[in-house]
């Protein structure tokens, strides 16, 4: 299923495309809240959120995290690097339940949001 804005659905050759693929294309509200609730409708009960800063910063804007688990990797990409959630604070301390875990040179910091579930 993908997710998309009405924009992008008027872009016919694009969705057949993917329909044709066998993805379904369904219109969003815009929103990450209005996604997952669209997802939950179809069962889906936990989802894995990758992604860049940018959204990463907007599904914690829209309180919809429950779990974190953050890999951190010893070295920087790109000049400066890129800050995790558009450089929002966010603090190891504030997440519930936390377990940090050496992975080799990596770490694995991991806790709830809002408590666990």
């Amino acid at each position: 299923m993908i997710i998309t804005s009405q924009l992008a659905v008027d872009q016919v050759e694009r969705r057949h495309a993917l329909e044709r693929h066998g993805a379904e294309v369904v219109v969003g509200d815009g929103s990450i809240r209005g996604a997952l609730e669209m997802l939950g409708t179809r069962g889906v009960g936990g989802l894995l959120l990758e992604g860049g800063a940018g959204i990463h910063a907007a599904a914690w804007d829209e309180g919809v995290i429950d779990l974190v688990r953050l890999y951190v990797a010893p070295l920087r990409l790109g000049n400066g690097g890129v800050r995790f959630l558009n450089g929002k604070p966010f603090s190891v301390a504030d997440l519930a339940s936390r377990r940090i875990e050496p992975l080799g040179p990596d770490i694995l910091v991991e806790g709830y949001v809002h408590g666990p579930r």
